[in-house]
């Protein structure tokens, strides 16, 4: 961190000035810390002209920008304001190395400030069907991703890789995950649980229907009551897609498709592809999940930019666990959050 004063407000100043910035170099980390960083400070100013920002790209030949280019270091420059008076000038440098440090876990101190916050709220509680959402809330205004595994409980490494995603640390906006979503599937490795439907076709088909199943529900709640941006539905096939004497739809990424989601659909697939050593495990990208299921729903009737991914069972399961977790930061990436 490399501490400097500006003659101005960045966002007020007429000649550029570069008083209340961040200024990094995008390396590493450092993105995510300058972000809540950021906003931790501007959320005690009342004043919105007066407000912090983040810029990237410092000047050649500063320190921060050599060490990070040429060195790798997570570095930036802190400008304070010479607006305001020396107290407040001195206290935003040491709040902001105080978040860093801690930040880094170096040290211990009662108000963070930029600390995520973490919670578990029960889906369908008092039913056989509850089952956890986890909330990660990063501190930082940015998108809400919905990550959802375990619809079919047979399929296994997507509640697999969801049970990892739910230890992520988003760089900003929430990350939601519900890892296990059918637990009665799961519980008996069955794509349905006994005596119950496909959820994957219990959700509505039309805008104005409603679930027709009371964890569909529950799930569909979620979607609507955080105003989800981005939903990935994880499932697996039982064969690859690129099998021409099978209908299955492993190693594929079936999303609904608009201007956002289609490119990072594209990116997923073809990132994948770069790992494929054969031509039939190669990934596919599809559009228009089926009827009834959560992808096609929220896709279609609730705007949200959403997915299923399928790997394929035709794999070891850490591969297919792998390969959910990179689609999985593909979409974190493409959001900001990772």
């Amino acid at each position: 961190m490399d501490m400097h004063e500006g003659h101005d407000y960045h966002i007020s100043s007429s000649d550029r000035a570069f008083g209340q910035t961040f200024i990094y170099q995008p390396v590493g980390e450092t993105q995510g810390f300058v972000e809540r960083a950021n906003a931790a400070l501007n959320r005690s100013i009342t004043n919105s002209s007066e407000h912090f920002s983040v810029l990237r790209f410092p000047a050649h030949g500063s320190l921060t920008r050599s060490t990070a280019e040429i060195l790798g270091v997570n570095s930036f420059i802190f400008e304070s304001t010479l607006k305001d008076d020396l107290d407040t000038r001195i206290d935003y440098q040491i709040r902001t190395v105080t978040m860093l440090l801690h930040q880094l876990n170096m040290i211990e101190v009662s108000d963070p400030e930029i600390s995520e916050t973490r919670e578990v709220e029960i889906l369908a509680p008092g039913t056989k069907y509850a089952t956890e959402l986890y909330i990660i809330d990063s501190g930082v205004p940015g998108p809400t991703v919905l990550i959802v595994g375990g619809i079919h409980g047979s399929e296994i490494a997507g509640y697999h890789a969801a049970n990892k995603v739910k230890e992520y640390s988003p760089n900003k906006g929430t990350l939601l995950v519900i890892p296990e979503a059918n637990k009665l599937a799961i519980e008996a490795n069955r794509r349905s649980a006994p005596g119950e439907g496909d959820l994957n076709r219990e959700f509505p088909t039309t805008r104005t229907g409603n679930p027709s199943h009371v964890l569909a529900s529950a799930i569909y709640d979620v979607v609507k009551d955080y105003d989800v941006d981005w939903l990935m539905d994880m499932h697996e096939g039982f064969d690859f897609h690129r099998n021409p004497s099978t209908n299955s739809v492993g190693q594929t990424v079936i999303h609904y498709p608009n201007s956002e989601m289609t490119p990072v659909a594209e990116r997923m697939v073809s990132e994948l592809n770069t790992n494929a050593t054969r031509s039939l495990e190669r990934f596919t990208l599809l559009t228009y999940p089926v009827q009834g299921s959560l992808a096609r729903s929220a896709g279609q009737h609730l705007g949200v930019n959403s997915f299923i991914f399928e790997s394929c069972m035709k794999q070891d399961l850490s591969t297919r666990i792998d390969n959910q977790l990179i689609a999985t930061d593909i979409l974190l990436e493409e959001a900001g959050m990772r």
